[in-house]
């Protein structure tokens, strides 16, 4: 999958800039506050186990980045659609 190409070649060191040339994706950075769960994430439970998630991600900050996808008909701006419990955790 793309998605997952370009989240490696991110964590390998390639920036976002290369990484959007090279897939044709856009990204993104926007607040946790600007995002809602998306009607097309596999997850379904409202309250996730993040505390071990928490805790990583002050110590080495978020490595795979969450996708997401704008949303039109919604109070927030984007639809998180791999990446709720990251999401959550931020």
């Amino acid at each position: 999958m793309i998605e997952e190409a370009a989240a490696r070649y991110i964590a390998d060191g390639g920036s976002v800039a290369q990484v959007e040339e090279v897939t044709g994706l856009e990204f993104t950075t926007v607040h946790p506050d600007q995002v809602a769960v998306d009607p097309m994430n596999e997850r379904t439970e409202d309250t996730l186990d993040t505390e071990a998630l928490e805790d990583s991600i002050r110590e080495v900050g978020i490595v795979e980045p969450p996708v997401c996808r704008p949303l039109e008909d919604s109070k927030k701006d984007y639809g998180v659609v791999q990446g709720q419990r990251r999401v959550t955790a931020a």
